[in-house]
This record gives C-alpha cells, structure tokens and sequence, in this order.
C-alpha cells in the first residue's frame, strides 16, 4: 500500500466515522463510512454536488476558493467541526509520477525531496517552485534503489487545502486519487505476482496506472476529458502506447487489465480495450471490493473513487 502524500494530524481513534472527498474539475464527491460493531468498514452515504466555478483551469484566485469553501460547507455540514477522519483525493490529472533508479536512495525526508525535485526539474522540466514534492522507497531492484516521486500542483494544494479548512473541517490525509483507488483495490489489483494496470474514466479524466510484480506503482499517466463526450478510440490508443512502452522495459508478463468506470461507459471501452490490446479487460466491480450499507449505490455519478477514499489509511 502507498502512504499518504500528506499527513496533516494523527488520525483520531475515537471517531469511527471517515469522510473520502474527491475533488473533480466540475464536481466534489462525498462519500462516508462507518465502523460497524464487528470491525468492519462500511460505505454509509454517498453524496456529490456541482461546482460553481471549475476547479484545476489556470491558478486559483479568490472568488474560486470562496466558491468551493461554501460548496464544502453544504456538502459537509452535518460533520463540520466534528473529530471525524477526513481524507482527501486530488485528480490524477494535477500531479506528474516518477520512478528514479537510484545507487542509493537518501535516508531524510527532507534529502529525498531536494533530490525529488532536482531530477523532476532536470528531466522532466518541472518547474521547481510549482511543485509539492513527497517521495517512497520502493526498494531494490536487481542493483539499483527505486525511489517513486509524486509532485502535485502547490497551489491548487493550497487551495484545497485553504478552503476545507475555511468550512471548518479538520483533513488528516491527502492524496492523489490514483493512490486513494490503489491502496482501496489493493488486494485485488495485485493477486496475481505480474504487472498489472488499472484504467480509470472518471466524470471529467481519464487515469492509467501500472505497476509491478511486487504490486509497486511504476507509472502514471491522466488526462482530462475534451468537451462532454469520453473519447474511447483516444482513450484506448495511448492505453496501447503507453502499455507497450511499459513491457519493452520492464522483465517479466504483463498479467490483468483492470477497468473502473460508469456501466454506461464500460462496455464500449471494454469492447475497444479487447480489440486492441487483444486480451479481455477485467471489470471492477467496487461493491464486490467493498461493503455498502442497505440503500446505498454508486448510483450514476460514478464516485468509486470518492469510496476509495472514505477506506480509513
């Protein structure tokens, strides 16, 4: 499982409550869950309401953060203030992911993350300044250390950051949504000792992640969608691309092809996905993952992510 980005408290034992917000570019996702008397986590409501401004277009400036600190405050009213767990989930689409062959790996936090942000900036043109760096050892393979390095855009950080704050929540954990998706389907997505990969179509973006043998992240890749309409032939082609590129690199069989998406979508990018990577996509399904309270759906917006992220870290 992947660690937090951010930490902001220790969790709260007494609260049995843990609230997952997944943060869109038109839309913030709520969903809640609860311990129930013999331990287990359970979804008990799923909520999601439509921002006034969009989210994650050029720098955010003072009426976008008003906008989203009072959407926050409806959407969470009946916890604010409250000790409960809160976690948040950033889209894919605002962070870049590394993996650095190392010799050696820095044993600080605070080494990591200048070396983080120097390779960053060298190789991949990142600007420095812009970027919030946090770093995980990934441990050796064959002679060399692998350090997995994820950098989120700082003040759209900030801004989230700012305005759940400002609607008087208390976050303990923040996180790109590829982390929130990977730790809540962990045991399913790395059964089988291959590489694997995940795609997600979220309501606005698209996510493909990859990993290891060992079940590591190696590779991220988002993009948002054009306009209204989910680009599948796109989607599908530099799904191929960048999965090809992958195994040319990697050692060993690339084993299962997840999918996470709306039933709507599923089944014409299912059929896409089958035609060209010639091999059958398995679907997720998060009710199968996950227990969900009587009554209680993904319904039609699709926030599985949302539920990924209300699973307690």
């Amino acid at each position: 499982m992947l660690p937090s980005l951010i930490k902001f408290c220790k969790p709260q034992a007494i609260s049995k409550d843990c609230l997952g917000l997944h943060f869109g570019r038109e839309q913030v996702s709520l969903a809640c869950s609860s311990r129930s008397s013999n331990g287990q986590t359970e979804i008990r409501s799923i909520h999601q309401l439509v921002l006034q401004q969009p989210l994650f277009q050029g720098s955010p400036n003072e009426s976008v953060q008003s906008a989203l600190t009072n959407m926050l405050t409806t959407l969470c009213k009946d916890w604010k203030n409250k000790l409960v767990l809160l976690q948040l989930a950033v889209p894919d689409t605002i962070a870049v992911s590394h993996v650095f062959a190392l010799d050696v790996v820095p044993i600080s936090e605070a080494e990591q993350q200048a070396l983080a942000a120097w390779r960053m900036s060298r190789e991949l043109h990142l600007p420095k300044e812009q970027y919030e760096y946090r770093c995980q050892d990934l441990g050796r393979q064959d002679e060399q250390a692998l350090l997995l390095v994820t950098a989120v855009d700082k003040v759209w950080l900030d801004c989230i950051h700012d305005a759940v704050t400002d609607a008087g929540l208390l976050p303990s954990v923040l996180d790109i949504a590829a982390a929130h998706r990977f730790n809540g389907f962990y045991e399913t997505l790395t059964k089988a000792p291959q590489h694997g990969g995940l795609i997600t179509l979220e309501q606005d973006y698209w996510s493909l992640q990859l990993w290891d043998a060992q079940g590591r992240p190696r590779f991220l890749r988002a993009r948002w969608h054009e306009g209204d309409t989910v680009d599948v032939v796109g989607i599908c082609s530099d799904v191929e691309r960048h999965i090809r590129a992958y195994i040319a690199n990697h050692d060993g069989d690339f084993g299962n092809l997840f999918l996470l998406c709306k039933q709507g979508i599923a089944t014409d990018l299912y059929k896409h996905l089958q035609r060209r990577m010639h091999a059958t996509p398995v679907m997720i399904a998060p009710e199968e993952q996950i227990n969900f309270a009587n009554n209680v759906t993904l319904g039609t917006g699709g926030s599985f992510t949302a539920v990924a992220t209300a699973i307690p870290r």
